[in-house]
């Protein structure tokens, strides 16, 4: 008898829980982002730095929630590996530490199993 380590790299429902908590906050910034857009002044937009940033802004936020949305599907239909995450947080600006972590750690789940 030994124990085998088994990587369980989908996490099933905690996974899917913590990709629609990002998808949630990622949809929530695009509304702020929206809101500044559309409260801007309107002089001379193209050449102020802060609109272009916000404009920016808004095409990455819009990126990001289809690449959480292909991998919420992919999560119930296949394993995730950790590497996917990583990409997906190292491309998100909108996320922070602690979703970062939760990320991490719902798609880096060890069992160990007793064979």
């Amino acid at each position: 008898m030994g124990i085998i380590k088994n990587e369980d790299p989908a996490a099933g429902s905690t996974g899917l829980r913590a990709l629609t908590a990002f998808k949630n906050q990622l949809e929530k910034v695009k509304i702020w982002v929206n809101k500044e857009i559309g409260n801007y002044p309107s002089p001379i937009p193209a050449c102020d730095v802060q609109f272009n940033y916000l404009l920016k802004e808004r095409s990455k936020i819009s990126v990001a929630l289809k690449q959480v949305d292909n991998l919420l599907t992919e999560c119930q239909t296949e394993n995730l590996e950790i590497e996917t995450i990583e990409e997906l947080i190292k491309m998100s600006s909108q996320i922070d530490d602690g979703m970062a972590a939760r990320l991490r750690a719902a798609f880096s789940r060890t069992k160990y199993k007793i064979k």
